[in-house]
């Protein structure tokens, strides 16, 4: 069988496994969305997306550090750091900071 693309992730990009059925997992992304997606494609590097409309990002790990840049929603990173309530992330781009764990989904408890 041979099944349609529902919509492509790129790099970065969490995704929550529902099921697993052989090489293939049964994903749900930020925004409540279910497909599946090959083993494969998939890795274990812990990333976040913005959930929030759109995210500051700081110089450093509180809300008294300078903005070096806003995340629009659906901005991923790659965790780098967590400090209490304070997440240091990377984009693929490179650009690095700080950002308020409530703005973000994909991270574990």
């Amino acid at each position: 069988m041979k099944y349609g693309v529902l919509w492509s992730v790129g790099q970065f990009y969490p995704l929550q496994v529902l099921s697993r059925n052989g090489r293939w997992y049964q994903v749900k992304d930020f925004e409540g969305d279910v497909g599946w997606i090959h083993r494969e494609l998939t890795s274990k590097i812990p990333a976040v997306v913005v959930s929030a409309r759109s995210a500051n990002i700081r110089s450093g790990p509180g809300s008294r550090y300078q903005v070096r840049f806003v995340a629009e929603r659906g901005s991923t990173f790659k965790i780098l750091k967590k400090a209490g309530e304070w997440i240091r992330v990377r984009h693929a781009d490179g650009d690095r900071g700080w950002v308020h764990r409530k703005l973000l989904w994909g991270l574990e408890d």
